[in-house]
């Protein structure tokens, strides 16, 4: 079976006014650069965020046809080219994340809305995150149009479908379901503070959520549960800080409802999104998820404070796996799971953070493999060019027959340099040599 290594491409293709931040000529010498790494069934492509931010950027379904045709002008270029594209169709913010080079928000009639405190998550602070709009609000109208946020989404994808999937070589698109497109709470927010390793902030605060975490202990028997009494951590706290963790109270009764809530309301909420944006899209065009690479304190033998603070509930002590969970969830609904941190290594995490990013990846990867429909991709979560990197996502896609995408981040000087591509050249010319 084939498999695509994606390019991602620069957060700044398209500028607000539609005209391309980087000339014609140099995208089509991109693109034409990276027709030049095929070798056998492995090949070469691009990735690119289209910006809800940036297309419906005025008011609801009015689209900006300006952008809309600074992307049409980078499709036609990747089909000049022959290259394979894959598209993010990005409902969350874009940028504020380790490297990214700007920010776009979200619409602005999203971002103004009047109960910003229910519609987006809410920290253990009461901030609210605007990277992406909380499940609490997935069925109640918000714009003018009387829309839910599930409808914006699935008009957003009907959008792109008829505008660029129908006519451009686009192969496979990433469903944004969170914060940087992947199905976790906002719970490691640079712009809050965050810095690694701290566990990170439980985002369960808004009203709406905590009224929800009331009813659903009730059914379950539980009429005292209130987060504060839980002791749930912050954003820079250690593993050994918050009394959630030092105290057991993540195994008690409380804490054990309000982890399963917790959880099956994100997946519940993935599952919301892809249900309604998936069959827009033709049965021959892949569809995946991600799920974020949450490393640190991923040892075996420590309890997992910042997987479970994003969402991803594992708990050795209950045997509870969340990525099968998650697997199993997209299996039944056609659509593939990419993970990322798949080119770092044990050995290069400082030892407090008590990482394990290889033991992580490959708990997913078999995770996944139980879910025997599904392809997964990988993606690297910091930008690295060096060999040891492609070395280690290579022999985490080799040892996996249902690996069938490679995400690289990110295309720009230091990846065009030469002895940079070029190594990224030879690594698709081995995954072309071994599958």
């Amino acid at each position: 079976m084939p498999i695509e290594v994606y390019a991602m491409m620069p957060l700044d293709m398209v500028n607000a006014d539609g005209s391309l931040k980087y000339s014609e000529e140099e995208v089509d010498r991109w693109f034409a650069k990276l027709a030049t790494a095929q070798h056998g069934d492995a090949s070469s492509g691009m990735m690119i965020d289209v910006c809800w931010g940036l297309i419906e950027n005025d008011r609801p379904k009015k689209y900006n046809e300006a952008v809309l045709a600074g992307y049409d002008k980078i499709f036609s270029i990747a089909e000049k080219n022959m290259i394979p594209i894959q598209i993010v169709l990005s409902t969350h913010k874009i940028g504020g994340n380790v490297g990214d080079s700007l920010e776009i928000p979200l619409p602005p009639f999203v971002t103004k809305h009047q109960d910003k405190e229910n519609l987006f998550y809410v920290d253990i602070l009461g901030s609210t995150s605007e990277d992406f709009i909380s499940w609490a609000y997935n069925n109640k109208p918000i714009d003018s149009l009387g829309r839910t946020p599930l409808d914006m989404y699935q008009d957003y994808a009907n959008l792109i479908n008829d505008r660029f999937v129908s006519k451009y070589n686009i192969i496979d698109i990433a469903i944004s379901v969170g914060p940087a497109s992947e199905l976790r709470y906002p719970s490691y927010q640079l712009n809050k503070g965050w810095d690694f390793p701290g566990v990170g902030s439980y985002c369960a605060y808004s009203d709406l959520m905590k009224e929800d975490l009331k009813s659903y202990a009730a059914a379950h028997g539980v009429y005292d549960l209130n987060l504060e009494d839980l002791g749930l951590s912050n954003y820079n706290d250690y593993i050994s800080d918050p009394t959630f963790y030092s105290e057991g109270k993540y195994l008690s009764q409380n804490g054990e409802i309000f982890l399963k809530w917790y959880f099956n309301r994100l997946v519940e909420h993935g599952e919301a999104i892809i249900k309604r944006v998936a069959p827009v899209f033709p049965n021959h065009v892949a569809k995946h998820v991600k799920v974020s690479g949450i490393h640190w304190f991923a040892k075996e033998g420590v309890i997992h404070g910042a997987e479970m603070a994003a969402g991803y509930i594992r708990v050795d002590d209950w045997n509870f796996n969340p990525y099968a969970e998650i697997a199993e969830m997209l299996s039944r609904n056609d659509v593939n799971l990419a993970f990322t941190c798949a080119e770092m290594r044990d050995y290069e995490q400082p030892e407090y953070a008590l990482s394990s990013p290889e033991n992580l990846v490959r708990l997913v990867q078999a995770s996944a493999d139980e879910a025997a429909a599904m392809s997964i991709g990988v993606e690297n979560a910091l930008q690295r060019f060096d060999q040891s990197a492609f070395d280690t996502v290579f022999q985490h896609v080799t040892r996996n027959p249902q690996m069938r995408s490679v995400t690289w981040l990110r295309w720009g000087d230091d990846m065009e340099q030469d002895d940079n591509f070029n190594r990224y050249k030879n690594f698709i010319k081995r995954l072309g040599d071994q599958i």
